[in-house]
């Protein structure tokens, strides 16, 4: 139940009878008063407690009334969706500034924008996650994957879950485009997230939230959940959600990807990662992975400053994007050159993808994918055999025309277009519509952005907060490191 509706029952409620209203003194039993002012408590009592049921009686059935009105007014689908699961079930976040684990004592009020942004979401119909419980008989049995995910029953999400749900933000069945990302509690890993891709009122939807994160086998599966649960064949943008931002409009982006004439596409990144060496020497498909990838003038906003302003030659699967279609088809291409790794006697998942042309044999000898399963891994695989078949349909981003991985970027070189206000890469003279920081270096720099471009990549309303919260974390860090400096040894 909401805060709100809470609230209203909580006031119209009648007070419990006062007792200390009521004569019970011994003078007003001398005087014979006790047996009346029984009966008369009896009475109130008795009224009271009508009274309460009908006042409790009348909100439920203006809830149910209501509702319709709720869900259409909030982009919702369901006219029982105020009964439906939602993020804030679970403990509330704590304020800005306090320490983590605190959430459920903090007043709603003091949560920050972002947070309650999240609190609007829901979850998906049909994508309701049961956690189970190992320790009780009925964790015995382990019901399994659903069916389009049998390729990972081995994965060990599947000893404590029934289901990987998914939540959604207002209207995302309706939307054009869709942001879609994994993330384990949304409120500590993808608040900023959302607060972006809301900023450029894009639909959103989130995988894994109330679960444990496994590995990167966990984010593929969440994001096949996802697709299998969108209608239609939207534009899906599949990312990381701790360090990407977005700064397009869905009437943006959907031009900008109509105009590739591809159905998906693979941000791009100056290393090739993990490193197949074999791939080095594939000249002819590496070239015309340049050629075929060559985006012109899309999301153009100045002339390069480095070299041919093509740097970002390697995918990089912290950010892909394409027809809902298309990357089910990339999905399903993930499944068929899976093949299961040796045993490290841990609860990883045993399954990693073959890389291209590689025989078995020479993936066992080389150990490059017998570790763990990595979803670049695969997406490089996947990348390489469609550049081999020359498929125009698939294409990596170069030069950050839509999709941009530009790892540890120097800040200098992220600038604003005078006259469009657009923010872009100086390297490549290209404004794109999202923006992953991708190693621990370019995450340090996520802030430091939102300062140099205020009201940019995230409102000054909704997501600015984020600065607020560097701050507190910074002095916080500062006193304590002080703290240590002035302890003898």
């Amino acid at each position: 139940m909401s805060d709100e509706r809470a609230g209203l029952i909580s006031s119209t409620a009648p007070n419990a009878y006062d007792e200390e209203s009521t004569p019970t003194t011994t003078d007003d039993a001398r005087r014979g008063g006790a047996a009346p002012a029984t009966s008369r408590r009896r009475s109130v009592a008795a009224s009271v407690a009508i009274a309460a049921v009908l006042v409790l009686a009348g909100t439920m059935v203006f809830l149910l009334a209501h509702d319709a009105v709720r869900a259409k007014a909030l982009g919702l689908r369901h006219k029982s969706s105020w009964r439906r699961h939602r993020v804030t079930e679970r403990a509330r976040p704590a304020q800005l500034g306090e320490k983590e684990g605190k959430g459920a004592n903090q007043p709603w009020e003091l949560a920050s924008a972002a947070e309650r942004l999240v609190a609007r979401m829901t979850v998906v119909p049909g994508t309701e996650n049961t956690p189970i419980d190992v320790g009780s008989s009925l964790g015995t049995s382990q019901p399994g994957p659903p069916k389009f995910l049998s390729s990972w029953a081995s994965a060990p999400y599947w000893k404590k879950n029934s289901y990987i749900s998914v939540h959604e933000t207002p209207g995302s069945e309706q939307a054009k485009v869709v942001v879609t990302g994994h993330a384990t509690d949304i409120y500590k890993y993808a608040k900023y997230w959302l607060a972006s891709a809301t900023h450029w009122g894009l639909a959103a939807r989130l995988s894994g939230d109330g679960t444990k994160w496994n590995g990167w086998e966990d984010k593929t599966m969440g994001l096949k959940t996802n697709l299998h649960h969108i209608e239609g064949d939207p534009i899906v943008i599949a990312s990381d959600t701790g360090d990407v931002y977005f700064s397009c409009s869905q009437d943006d982006i959907e031009a900008r990807f109509e105009a590739t004439g591809a159905d998906m596409i693979a941000s791009g990144e100056t290393q090739l990662w993990p490193e197949v060496r074999s791939y080095f020497a594939e000249k002819d498909i590496n070239d015309w992975k340049i050629e075929n990838s060559n985006l012109g003038n899309i999301g153009k906003a100045a002339e390069p400053e480095n070299g041919d302003g093509k740097p970002y030659r390697w995918p990089n699967a912290g950010l892909i994007m394409g027809r809902k279609s298309a990357l089910l088809r990339y999905v399903n291409a993930v499944e068929d050159i899976m093949y299961t790794i040796p045993s490290h006697g841990d609860n990883r998942f045993d399954k990693n993808c073959l890389p291209f042309k590689m025989s078995l044999a020479d993936a066992l000898n080389s150990h490059i994918s017998d570790a763990f399963y990595d979803d670049q891994l695969c997406l490089n695989a996947y990348i390489m055999a469609e550049m081999a078949k020359k498929n125009i349909k698939v294409k990596v981003d170069i030069d950050g025309s839509i999709l941009n991985s530009p790892g540890g970027i120097d800040m200098d070189m992220m600038k604003r277009d005078p006259v469009s206000g657009r923010v872009y890469n100086a390297m490549t003279g290209k404004s794109p519509c999202a923006w992953h920081f991708n190693n621990p270096l370019a995450k340090t720099r996520m802030v430091t952005a939102v300062e140099k471009f205020p009201n940019y990549f995230l409102s000054n309303f909704i997501g600015g907060e984020r600065i607020k919260e560097h701050k507190i974390a910074a002095e916080a860090k500062a006193k304590a490191d002080a703290l240590k400096g002035t302890k003898l040894p």
